[in-house]
């Protein structure tokens, strides 16, 4: 589980020490949820979860305003 957590830390960005080290832990976590669980969906829920919790903008669709 942790060179997949070294990896998915990584992979989203080095950022500081503190991001950094959250996302480890975060990984970890996604990591032991698939082995627990036996598959990927439980994390993926967890990831998108967590994802739209911190950056709800990205994943809403667009707004149009009046013209």
């Amino acid at each position: 589980m942790i060179p997949q957590a070294v990896l998915f830390a990584a992979a989203h960005g080095w950022g500081t020490e503190w991001g950094f080290i959250g996302l480890l832990v975060f990984g970890g976590v996604c990591g032991w949820l698939t082995i627990r669980t036996g598959g990927l969906e439980a994390a993926v829920a967890l990831h998108a979860r967590l994802a739209r919790r911190h950056h709800p903008q990205r994943l809403s669709p667009p707004v149009s305003g009046p013209a």
